[in-house]
């Protein structure tokens, strides 16, 4: 699902619907930066200044919903599109179930943006 949401951008760059230097803020895991890998976005790491939102991993043992909250909260209200990769609800850590990026996804439509998922066991 990250192969396919990269292309997707990548295409979107190609096209003109995505320029270059457009503000991404970033969710992943431990600091992973391989979904936007070689594409022209210049990471945020605030909601008030993102132009799209990328969930592509969650760190549900380390922060809890609270903090995606007040993170994702300017963007959503907004209406910044937003994109989850790998999209389950739930995921193993060392420490037990967590909540996984289809949980924050879930977060981000509650707190009234839109989502597209990508991956299973959503369509590419």
């Amino acid at each position: 699902s990250g192969e396919v949401a990269w292309r997707r951008f990548h295409d979107m760059a190609a096209a003109g619907v995505l320029r270059s230097g457009t503000k991404c803020l970033l969710i992943s895991r431990d600091g992973d930066r391989s979904a936007i890998e070689g594409l022209p976005f210049a990471l945020t790491e605030a909601g008030e200044d993102a132009e799209l939102v990328l969930i592509s991993a969650s760190e549900g043992d380390r922060h809890d919903l609270d903090h995606y909250r007040r993170l994702l909260g300017p963007a959503a209200a907004r209406q910044v599109p937003c994109f989850c990769t790998n999209p389950d609800r739930i995921m193993l850590t060392a420490v037990g179930p967590r909540f996984g990026a289809g949980e924050i996804a879930d977060l981000y439509e509650n707190l009234g943006g839109g989502v597209t998922r990508i991956g299973k066991p959503y369509p590419a």
